[in-house]
């Protein structure tokens, strides 16, 4: 099992019986998985734990999902965490005001747990990517060459 596979997901539902689920499902797929009960406890998570992804809900009590994902988006610690929204909301409006909040993806609840799994592998995979990039020092002469308006500029011969 590789690191990605063994990842701490967050799971934040105020309601017991749709966190039970997600926390069922992701640990029978092999995740660490921690819980919490509204957006609050999940930023005191988030700011003392390393998390890999949040799945949050969107309609909680207090800190929602808009403002939690908002924050963790916002905030230079958190912001490569990959978060999806999961919403028993069936209006378009709702799920464009998520991606709205920095959401990077979004299921319908009830979730399929096939699908749910797919995702999550999915998100940590590129998000392993793009924080390996980041990672990477910059080595003089070996990007490319860009001038104002992000066109490519080419090198002058010698």
């Amino acid at each position: 099992m590789s690191n990605l596979d063994s990842a701490t997901i967050l799971v934040v539902d105020d309601h017991d019986l749709s966190r039970q689920v997600l926390q069922a499902i992701l640990t029978s797929g092999g995740y660490q998985v921690v819980v919490a009960h509204d957006g609050a406890e999940a930023w005191n998570i988030l700011d003392s734990q390393e998390i890999a992804l949040m799945i949050a809900d969107l309609r909680m009590p207090g800190l929602n999902g808009f403002e939690l994902c908002r924050r963790v988006k916002s905030d230079t610690r958190t912001r490569l965490v990959p978060v999806i929204i999961v919403t028993g909301a069936d209006d378009i409006s709702s799920r464009i005001a998520a991606f709205e909040h920095g959401a990077d993806d979004i299921l319908p609840k009830p979730v399929i747990n096939e699908e749910l799994v797919a995702r999550v592998r999915n998100l940590l995979r590129f998000s392993h990517l793009v924080r390996g990039q980041l990672d990477r020092p910059l080595r003089p002469g070996r990007g490319r060459h860009l001038h104002e308006g992000g066109r490519r500029r080419r090198r002058p011969r010698r």
